[in-house]
């Protein structure tokens, strides 16, 4: 076991959380501009019904910028995994008294139980959805 004061625990814990909000406030910015360029291309792809080429562009672009999102969403979260695994060994290196007085660190859920359960929150729920929206747009514009 590990001896340390309180104050010591408390800024290790506060650092902790600090890293943490900093993946999530990046998981959130990183939707928004998904979610803004989405927006552009869809409002950009509507006049051009007739104009195929266009329509293939716009939609590879669309198909192509989820994916990368995906990606990023992914690396966060195991960014948010490694800061989480070092909790809790600092926090299992210490007396059950130095425990108790520390505040909780989380982040999020456990999304992992079920795929329906992931597929739902908006980091991988959305980029899905604009997939498979584009890929609509893509079929229906090669007939």
């Amino acid at each position: 076991m590990m001896s340390i004061s309180r104050t010591e625990a408390m800024q290790f814990a506060e650092a902790i959380r600090s890293m943490l909000a900093l993946e999530t406030t990046l998981v959130s910015q990183s939707i928004n501009w998904m979610l803004v360029v989405q927006g552009f291309l869809f409002g950009a792809v509507a006049p051009l019904h007739d104009e195929h080429n266009f329509i293939l562009v716009f939609g590879l672009v669309g198909l192509s910028i989820p994916t990368i999102f995906l990606h990023s969403f992914k690396t966060s979260e195991r960014a948010i995994a490694e800061i989480l695994v070092r909790w809790n060994a600092f926090k299992n290196s210490l007396s059950d008294e130095e425990r108790f007085f520390l505040p909780p660190v989380f982040a999020g859920g456990k999304v992992e139980s079920r795929t329906i359960d992931r597929f739902l929150t908006p980091r991988f729920g959305l980029p899905w959805l604009f997939i498979v929206s584009w890929g609509c747009i893509l079929i229906n514009s090669l007939h």
